[in-house]
């Protein structure tokens, strides 16, 4: 993890309990990266929070990492239900961030690119005959760790 990275606004902290929970409730496995950050930091702002594209077609920041959270809105357990499973993206990415735009960062929890983050512009999709794809997603980094390193 970048070394001068700082994470405020975290909701109560999280079990290995809550994070099976999660993974059984949604049938998904979370990368052990991202599951460590779970533990140390539910959710929570980042800073520095600035990420590119690996291709630099797009440059945003994460207005904040999702919680799992009995909370009303941008938590996980509902961007899960409410984008994942609601087939707007492939079944193998779940949103994990959100940005100023309303796009989100997306993880890969299945498939051959398990445990890579990208950016999903789904503002940009169009709202008719939708299947989801990665048409309107792009690499941002290999691995959630490489992602917190790159954010400047």
């Amino acid at each position: 993890m970048n070394a001068n990275i700082n994470i405020q606004g975290s909701l109560p902290q999280l079990t290995e309990q809550n994070l099976s929970e999660l993974e059984q409730r949604t049938n998904i496995k979370l990368p052990e990266q991202y599951r460590n950050f779970l533990l140390k930091h539910n959710g929570g702002i980042p800073s520095p929070n600035r990420f590119k594209t690996l291709d630099g077609k797009v440059e945003s920041m994460i207005s904040n990492f999702l919680p799992i959270a009995a909370i009303e809105d941008d938590n996980l357990l509902e961007e899960i239900q409410g984008i994942t499973q609601a087939e707007l993206i492939p079944e193998n990415l779940i949103p994990i961030a959100t940005e100023p735009g309303d796009d989100r960062l997306v993880l890969s929890v299945g498939g051959s690119d398990y445990g890579k983050i990208y950016y999903w512009a789904w503002e940009e999709e169009p709202k008719r005959n939708h299947k989801p794809s990665y048409k309107y997603i792009r690499l941002v980094a290999n691995s959630f760790d490489e992602l917190l390193a790159l954010l400047y």
